[in-house]
C-alpha cells in the first residue's frame, strides 16, 4: 500500500491539478459538448443505416428494387459524410455559450467562414460548386479549429465593437444587429487568410492544416500502440482517483475524423481505412460484463450482493455500480487487472481483425450506448464482430477472476470476524443479563 500511496500522492500532486485545471478550460467545455451534441445526427439515421448494412439478401433486393436503397445512401451522404458541417455549427454554438455571447451569432458566422474558406469547384457549364469532401473527414481539423477561433474572436470583438442599440429594439433583434460591425472584421479577415493562401504552395488553408497537422496527428491517433496508450493511461489516471475526461477531449478530434473517413470510404464502397481502429475502440464497453462475470463467482456476501446490483447495469453497458461498488480506485486488489484489461482487449481485438472476424464492420451504423453488446455488435458488424466481443468479455473475466477470489477470500474473513465479534457481543449481553438476574 506505500507504493500506492506514494503514486496516489504523486498524481494528485502533480496530475490531478493539470487534469481539473484543464477540464475547466472554456475551449475544453465547449468541445466535448459541441461534439457530444452531434449525437442525435448519427443516431438519427442508425436505423436506416442498419435497413441498408443487414446481410439479408431478400431485404437487400427489396431496397434495391424499389429505389429505398439509392435513397438511403443519399441521406447518409448528407448526414454522417458531412460530419465536419455539423461539428462545427454544433462546437461553435456550445463554446459560443461559455464564452457568455447569446443568439446563435458564433455558430452562423463559424459556418460561414469555413464554407468561406473552402476551395470552390467549377463546371464546364459555368456552375459554380462547393466540393463537400471538404465537408466530411478532410475538412473536420479545419472545421473545429474555426468553430474555436470564430466565437473567441467575436467575443473578444464584441467587447469593443458591438453596435449599441435602445432598450426598446426587441431582444431577437438586437442579437442580430450588434455583432454587424465585428461580422465585418471576421468574414473580412477570413477572406485575406483565403487570398493569402493561394499564393503558398498548399493554395487552401485546407491542404495546409491536413497535410501539416491532420495527416501526423490521424497517423499517430490512430496507431494500434496508441490506442493502447490511451486507454492504459486513461485506466492509470482513474485507478488513482484522476478522471481521464480530459485525455479523451483530446483525443476526440482523432476519433471524430477515422470515423468520418471509415464512413466516406463505406459509402463510396472503399475498404475502411482504420478498420483495426474501430475494431479495438468496439471492444470499450467490455469492462462491465466481464468483471461481472468474475463477481458471479463470489462467496462473500459483499460480492455475491454487488453482482446482484451491477448484473443488469453492465448488461446495458453500465459499469459505475462495478466501478465504485468494488470499488476499482485505489483497490490494490484491483491494479493489476485493471491496468492489464485495456491492453488485453485490445490484443484479442486485434488478433480478431487479422482473422477477418471485424470485416463486415458498418461504420454508418450507430446505436445508443446502452444497448447490450451483443445486439449493438451483430447490427453493426456482424457474427464477426460479436466473436470478437465475446471472447474479449471471457478473456477480462479470466483476467479478473484470480484477483477477485483473493478480494472475495478477504471479505469472507472479514465478514467471518464481523459475525464472531457480533457473537461474542451477544453472549456477553446475554451473560451480563443473566449475571444481573441474580439475588446478591
Amino acid at each position: 500500500m506505500s507504493a500506492l500511496n506514494s503514486v496516489q500522492g504523486i498524481l494528485e500532486k502533480h496530475v490531478g491539478p493539470v487534469a481539473r485545471k484543464m477540464s475547466e478550460l472554456k475551449i475544453v467545455k465547449g468541445l466535448m459538448a459541441g461534439m457530444m451534441a452531434t449525437m442525435p445526427v448519427t443516431l438519427g439515421v442508425a436505423l436506416l443505416s442498419v435497413l441498408a448494412g443487414l446481410p439479408i439478401p431478400p431485404l437487400h433486393g427489396f431496397l434495391d428494387a424499389t429505389g429505398l436503397l439509392v435513397c438511403i445512401n443519399d441521406v447518409l451522404v448528407v448526414t454522417m459524410n458531412l460530419g465536419a458541417l455539423y461539428m462545427c455549427a454544433s462546437v461553435s454554438y456550445n463554446y459560443g455559450k461559455v464564452l457568455g455571447e447569446r443568439g446563435i451569432s458564433s455558430t452562423v458566422a463559424a459556418l460561414g467562414v469555413v464554407l468561406l474558406l473552402i476551395p470552390l469547384g467549377h463546371a464546364d457549364d459555368g456552375t459554380t460548386y462547393i466540393q463537400t469532401s471538404y465537408l466530411g473527414s478532410n475538412g473536420l481539423f479545419v472545421a473545429l479549429i474555426f468553430a474555436l477561433i470564430v466565437p473567441a474572436s467575436l467575443s473578444f470583438l464584441m467587447k469593443h465593437m458591438a453596435l449599441k442599440l435602445p432598450d426598446s429594439v426587441p431582444q431577437f433583434v438586437s442579437d442580430s444587429l450588434s455583432p454587424m460591425f465585428c461580422a465585418i472584421v471576421i468574414f473580412t479577415s477570413a477572406a485575406l487568410i483565403k487570398y493569402g493562401m493561394t499564393m503558398t504552395r498548399f493554395g487552401d488553408v485546407f491542404t495546409m492544416i491536413n497535410s501539416g497537422v491532420a495527416a501526423p496527428a490521424m497517423t499517430l491517433g490512430s496507431s494500434p500502440l496508441a490506442v493502447i496508450l490511451f486507454f492504459l493511461f486513461c485506466n492509470v489516471l482513474f485507478f488513482f482517483g484522476v478522471h481521464p475526461s480530459v485525455l479523451m477531449s483530446v483525443y476526440m478530434p482523432v476519433i471524430g475524423a477515422i470515423g468520418l473517413a471509415n464512413t466516406e470510404a463505406f459509402v463510396a464502397g472503399r475498404p475502411l481505412p482504420y478498420l483495426q481502429f474501430t475494431i479495438m475502440f468496439a471492444i470499450g464497453s467490455c469492462d462491465a460484463l466481464g468483471m461481472e462475470l468474475a463477481l458471479l463467482c463470489a462467496k462473500s456476501e459483499r460480492y455475491k450482493a454487488l453482482s446482484r446490483i451491477a448484473l443488469v447495469p453492465a448488461v446495458f453497458n453500465i459499469s459505475e455500480p462495478i466501478m465504485f461498488g468494488t470499488p476499482i480506485a485505489m483497490n490494490p486488489y484491483m491494479f493489476i487487472p485493471y491496468i492489464l484489461l485495456k491492453p488485453l482487449a485490445c490484443l484479442v481485438a486485434t488478433i480478431g481483425f487479422y482473422l477477418g472476424l471485424g470485416a463486415a464492420l458498418n461504420p454508418t451504423i450507430s446505436m445508443p450506448f446502452v444497448v447490450p453488446l451483443p445486439i449493438s455488435s451483430f447490427f453493426s458488424g456482424g457474427a464477426g464482430l460479436v466473436a470478437i466481443i465475446a471472447v474479449t468479455i471471457l478473456a477480462i473475466a479470466v483476467l479478473f477472476f484470480p484477483f477477485v477470489k483473493i478480494a472475495d477470500k478477504a471479505a469472507l474473513e472479514e465478514e467471518a470476524a464481523a459475525i464472531a465479534a457480533a457473537k461474542s457481543s451477544e453472549d456477553k449481553g446475554a451473560l451480563a443479563e443473566e449475571l444481573a438476574g441474580q439475588p446478591v
